[in-house]
């Protein structure tokens, strides 16, 4: 969580829709399979918090998947083929 908790402050200092009022990253859900992390900041407008929603949302999913490899995978196999299954991660 620190690191996540850091990438996230990062990412939030340096974008120009925040407006500084108001961060906080917290664990919502917590099992033996999966954590729920919320992540809220402030913006000036409904237009800029959307932005920057994304903007954080996107560069913590790339945070998670290049550093830590903890983004489930998906398995599938193409119906009617012999090959194996393609693993993709996010």
């Amino acid at each position: 969580m620190d690191a996540l908790r850091a990438e996230a402050k990062r990412v939030v200092e340096a974008a120009p829709e925040w407006d500084r009022r108001f961060f906080v990253v917290q664990v919502q859900e917590a099992t033996e399979r999966a954590m729920q992390v919320r992540i809220l900041l402030s913006a000036g407008d409904a237009g800029q918090l959307w932005d920057l929603r994304c903007r954080v949302r996107e560069n913590v999913i790339t945070f998670l998947a290049r550093e830590t490899h903890c983004l489930p995978m998906v398995r599938t196999n193409t119906p009617g083929t012999d090959s194996a299954p393609i693993i993709d991660r996010p």
